[in-house]
């Protein structure tokens, strides 16, 4: 339960954190070198995935990123580093969807909210 409501005030506040941010010129850089050196040494669909995850990120396609993450973590079976640079990749990419909202759909703002939740132990909050 405890979780649950991190995950929905994490979720919640996002936002607001960019519309209250004065300026807005500045924008999150997207970058997969830290999420690509965790999975270095994983072999088969981990693999896979993890490459899939960052091909996708370097073109700006988010939404095959996403896909890839979702499988990823669908799997699980993580080390502590490859945990963190997922969540971190998650995390950063939810901020890039925020801050350029007409660019991305909510589908995938919802789906990496539901990737966000499930990496702390929580329930979807999208069908």
């Amino acid at each position: 339960m405890k979780s649950l409501l991190v995950t929905l005030l994490l979720t919640a506040s996002l936002p607001s954190l960019f519309i209250g941010c004065g300026g807005g010129s500045k924008k999150t850089a997207l970058d997969a070198t830290a999420f690509t050196a965790a999975f270095q040494s994983t072999s088969g669909e981990m693999k896979s995935n993890a490459t899939t995850v960052s091909t996708a990120i370097k073109s700006g396609d988010l939404a095959s990123a996403a896909s890839a993450l979702e499988k990823m973590v669908k799997a699980g079976g993580f080390s502590p580093e490859q945990q963190n640079a997922v969540s971190d990749i998650v995390v950063t990419m939810q901020m890039v969807t925020y801050e350029e909202d007409k660019k991305y759909s909510d589908d995938l703002r919802n789906k990496l909210s539901d990737l966000a939740g499930s990496l702390v132990g929580s329930a979807p909050v999208s069908k």
